[in-house]
């Protein structure tokens, strides 16, 4: 089975697109603007925006480090 085509948002190249968030396939860009457009405060607020961190949460330390760089 071919997994569906990448989407990439206007900022992302498909050489940037890699996933911060693999088990739902939301990119390094859309937790980024979590955080800082929606000022998400926690991971639970960034899967709450972009979803990321509702899967699996192996990406839950990357959101953290996102979020203690606002």
């Amino acid at each position: 089975m071919t997994p569906p085509p990448a989407t990439f948002s206007g900022t992302e190249t498909a050489a940037q697109a890699t996933y911060l968030c693999h088990c739902l396939k939301v990119s390094h860009d859309q937790v980024r603007e979590a955080v800082s457009f929606h000022e998400c405060e926690t991971v639970e607020e960034v899967t709450n925006v972009c979803a990321a961190g509702g899967g699996c949460t192996a990406c839950h330390r990357k959101i953290r480090a996102y979020l203690a760089g606002r």
